[in-house]
């Protein structure tokens, strides 16, 4: 599903490496599109037109596939669509849904998986690595009891020259799905785990600082994202799951926060909010926007882990060793696994629920733009915290 858009045709020529899988169906609301992208995958593509919002169209269109591979956007509207129609159709499924919203939906379609002897692995892109390494951040202490996972997201280089960016957007009146995802993360309330218990919050009240593993800080918010909603059904013990999120420039947090409310009270949608924020981010100087050095990929991402190690509270911190975190890569090794019947799980699960982190991430690393030396995903530190 959205085999010809933006992560789909990222993904679909590594699923068509595999000597595992005999045919792709690219599926889309663009029918031209799906057929370039099958066009180019050595006789393996097959295109065909479909509404993923026709649960029962797609169902029966997918009953003859072994697995229903989501990259299809808006998440809110498409993800329930596909994983009740995978299950309908008694379909193996995996995405890359990262909202939070969307994934508590999605939880309480687990009995009619497994009733329907359906493996369903929500949310295994970058933001599934996520997931993974909060889990390696655990088994690095004693005893670990909060958890944070921290993004800077220098939005000049993950989404393209500002002014050609915003000449699409206003062109089109469209915009692609991972912006659509920026402007809603703090839009609203947003679910996070506190003491031990859900709490819904407001993302611009509370802000919080953090310092990145080159020692720069930043102010950053909360987000509407899957890791507080799952990883506490899987790590009981854990007492608190926090993701955050930060802009560069600095001086787009208040705007992206602005912006946030707006949408809330209904004064903007999606498309008219990112418009805004790319015709404020084209007034600045380019200077502003380049990424600083450390942080030339684009993303800083890095896991928090705060606990007990040798009777010692501790602060784990984790990030990638090299840019070999992509979206597609771990969506496409997924995939893979289910398909060799190596996650033998049923129902809709998580990744930290049904894989081990250093072996999952040597299937992901091999798709990144940057290959670890010596098997080394991640670098780390610990630091001893004042009593």
């Amino acid at each position: 599903m959205g085999g010809a858009g933006g992560v789909g045709q990222n993904t679909v020529p590594k699923l068509a490496a595999s000597d595992l899988v005999s045919e792709i169906v690219i599926a889309g609301r663009n029918l031209e599109a799906a057929r370039r992208i099958a066009a180019g995958l050595g006789g393996k593509g097959t295109a065909i037109q479909v509404d993923i919002l026709n649960e029962t169209a797609l169902a029966l269109l997918a009953a003859d596939s072994d697995i229903i591979v989501n990259t299809a956007g808006p998440e809110h509207k498409v993800v329930l669509p596909a994983l009740r129609a995978a299950i309908k159709a008694g379909v193996n499924y995996c995405d890359i849904c990262c909202q939070g919203r969307t994934t508590e939906e999605a939880l309480d379609l687990d009995a009619a998986a497994k009733a329907a002897d359906v493996t369903a692995l929500m949310g295994i892109g970058i933001d599934g690595l996520s997931n993974l390494m909060l889990l390696h951040a655990t088994r690095q202490l004693d005893k670990a009891e909060d958890l944070r996972f921290c993004i800077v997201n220098i939005i000049a280089v993950v989404g393209g020259d500002p002014q050609t960016v915003l000449e699409q957007y206003r062109k089109s009146n469209r915009i692609d799905a991972s912006m659509e995802w920026v402007m809603k993360s703090v839009t609203g309330k947003v679910r996070t785990y506190r003491d031990g218990r859900w709490l819904d919050i407001d993302p611009i009240e509370e802000a919080v600082r953090i310092t990145s593993p080159h020692g720069s800080g930043f102010t950053a918010h909360p987000i509407d994202i899957s890791d507080p909603i799952t990883l506490p059904r899987t790590l009981l013990d854990i007492r608190s799951v926090s993701v955050v999120m930060s802009m560069f420039p600095p001086q787009l947090n208040e705007l992206w926060c602005d912006l946030g409310r707006r949408i809330a009270r209904g004064e903007l949608d999606d498309t008219a909010a990112a418009i805004a924020f790319y015709e404020q981010m084209v007034t600045l100087p380019k200077s502003s926007l380049a990424a600083p050095k450390g942080f030339e990929s684009g993303w800083v991402m890095w896991a928090e882990a705060v606990g007990m190690k040798q009777g010692k509270r501790t602060l784990y911190k984790s990030w990638p060793s090299v840019d070999w975190m992509t979206t597609s890569g771990p969506l496409a090794a997924a995939a893979l696994k289910i398909l060799r019947g190596e996650i033998r799980t049923k129902g809709v699960l998580s990744p930290e629920s049904c894989l081990d982190p250093m072996s999952f991430f040597a299937e992901a690393a091999q798709y990144g733009s940057e290959k670890p030396s010596e098997g080394k995903f991640l670098d780390e530190s610990f630091e001893v915290l004042p009593k």
